[in-house]
């Protein structure tokens, strides 16, 4: 049936026990498809290398009118025929999709909550460590119980192609009581919509984060003095003394203190890791295979400590076969840190300690990313400030004496004469 479809027409068109498709006489292949429920849809019925295809519009009602549906099948019809003209002659471009591709691709395209989970799948899971997993999934909302300040819960449902970079802002700025937090979530959405353009769902070079400007963050990075590390040594004999904690997780505080290692380094140690007479164990740091440096009093703490038999891990745990916890750890230091006064200082100060005595004996910065496994300069950097200070005093000295050698015997007896008069 053809009649030309105008509003008064449609609205005459009753539903009949099947669905038909009502032609349009002004546009060639613009139909009306109507459906025994009663539901109107503007269609285009196209050809793409040789196949008849369905090209929906969309319902009628708002918002699509006859007259915007019309003009949306000449425009679709028009590129049809081109992108049809140009692969006959052979100039189509590999990338050109004719309008019923672009569409089918469209809807492949996931949206974000999809591909998260995709991301934590192919990537996050074999790659990273299990406490960067972890974080992760609280960060995307990917947790059992998630709250409304996630990434999920704010931009999940938005197709990943049409995120932009006022939804990452505004998403950001939203977090702004917390900047910790907001700057992780930025950091991580960064890196997942750079996944996206490498595995083909966005646009190379299109990702929104870039530009979004993070927030100052408050650092909690705390140094111990050489006077509150000799309350430290005292505490941990005073506390292994009493015997009220596990011999265990005290060895591991002092191998914290003696390395620099993260604690889940520590944790994951295994005898089989370690080699004691070539000072050093082999792990895995953020999923690279990396090396952990032992110096002498590492050393003698892994000598001091038994070997429990079907249990392979140097932190033993207790439960059979396990090491201990990083909840357990926190219980020793607990009792460690109240016993050397050391209110407010974390587990993860004692890295930041050996990184700023480190520093301050004059170690280059790149030695000290090493020797801490940092994967970025960025991170080593804020120990910048340390590392200057032996460099201060050696220029100090040197000076000194070479403004000492340049001065003349006159100029030496001006000095003196000056002196003299004042």
């Amino acid at each position: 049936m053809r009649l030309r479809l105008t509003k008064t027409a449609i609205d005459a068109l009753a539903p009949a026990p099947t669905e038909r498709t009502i032609w349009d006489l002004e546009v060639l292949r613009f139909g009306l498809r109507i459906y025994p429920n009663g539901r109107k849809v503007y269609v285009l019925r196209l050809r793409v290398d040789g196949r008849q295809r369905w090209y929906t519009i969309g319902a009628h009602g708002d918002p699509w009118t006859v007259e915007t549906a019309r003009d949306e099948a000449q425009r679709v019809l028009g590129q049809s025929a081109n992108v049809v003209k140009l692969r006959q002659t052979g100039a189509a471009p590999p990338m050109l999709l004719h309008p019923v591709e672009a569409r089918e691709q469209a809807r492949r395209i996931p949206t974000l909550a999809d591909f998260a989970r995709r991301y934590v799948e192919e990537h996050s899971a074999p790659h990273k460590a299990p406490a960067s997993v972890k974080a992760d999934h609280s960060l995307l909302g990917l947790r059992e119980g998630a709250g409304p300040r996630t990434i999920l819960a704010a931009l999940g449902k938005r197709r990943i192609d049409r995120v932009t970079r006022a939804d990452v802002a505004a998403y950001h700025l939203g977090l702004k009581d917390t900047p910790t937090r907001a700057n992780r979530a930025l950091a991580l959405l960064s890196h997942l919509f750079t996944m996206a353009e490498k595995w083909g769902v966005r646009g190379d070079g299109s990702n929104p984060c870039r530009h979004v400007e993070r927030f100052e963050e408050t650092r909690r990075e705390r140094f111990l003095s050489a006077a509150e590390l000799a309350r430290l040594g005292k505490a941990l004999e005073a506390v292994e003394g009493v015997g009220k904690v596990t011999p265990f997780g005290l060895a591991a505080v002092r191998l914290l203190v003696f390395t620099g290692a993260r604690a889940s380094e520590i944790l994951g140690l295994t005898w089989d890791d370690i080699d004691l007479r070539a000072g050093s164990v082999r792990l895995a740091r953020k999923g690279r295979v990396g090396t952990l440096y032992l110096p002498p009093p590492a050393r003698d703490v892994l000598k001091g400590l038994p070997q429990l038999q079907g249990n392979p891990y140097v932190i033993a745990g207790g439960r059979r076969g396990h090491a201990l916890t990083i909840w357990g750890l926190e219980q020793v230091w607990q009792e460690v840190r109240e016993a050397a006064n050391l209110g407010g200082v974390r587990l993860h100060d004692l890295r930041h300690s050996f990184a700023s005595i480190a520093a301050g004996s004059g170690q280059s910065l790149p030695v000290i990313g090493a020797l801490l496994g940092h994967s970025q300069p960025a991170t080593t950097a804020r120990y910048a400030h340390l590392a200057d200070d032996p460099l201060r005093a050696a220029a100090k000295a040197v000076a000194g004496r070479i403004s000492a050698a340049m001065q003349t015997k006159a100029a030496k007896d001006n000095l003196r004469t000056m002196r003299g008069r004042r």
